[in-house]
């Protein structure tokens, strides 16, 4: 499931730990998903799929035109991001987990 929330400024989950108790991240196990379903949709709608130049369809890419140059590949939503070993906190507020 995802879930947008806002919050009022006091009530921000501002520690790591904190949105480490809010948020988690896994695959359900072969014990909870036997017929490997909801494995099969994860899989297919939110897990990030390999991208960069040699995937130029990739759905995190889209491409600038330039019409002094040649189009330029940007990537959206932030990605790729990089494996996070703890989650932090930027100081604008945005968690990185």
């Amino acid at each position: 499931m995802h879930l947008l929330l806002f919050l009022h400024a006091e009530d921000r989950f501002l520690t790591p730990e904190r949105i480490d108790e809010i948020i988690c991240t896994e695959l359900p196990s072969q014990a909870q998903d036997p017929n490997g379903e909801l494995r099969q949709l994860i899989g297919t709608s939110m897990v990030h799929s390999p991208c960069g130049p040699q995937y130029p369809r990739a759905l995190c890419l889209y491409t600038i035109p330039n019409s002094l140059q040649a189009a330029k590949t940007k990537y959206s939503k932030h990605f790729p991001k990089l494996y996070q070993e703890a989650t932090m906190v930027q100081a604008d507020g945005y968690p990185i987990y």
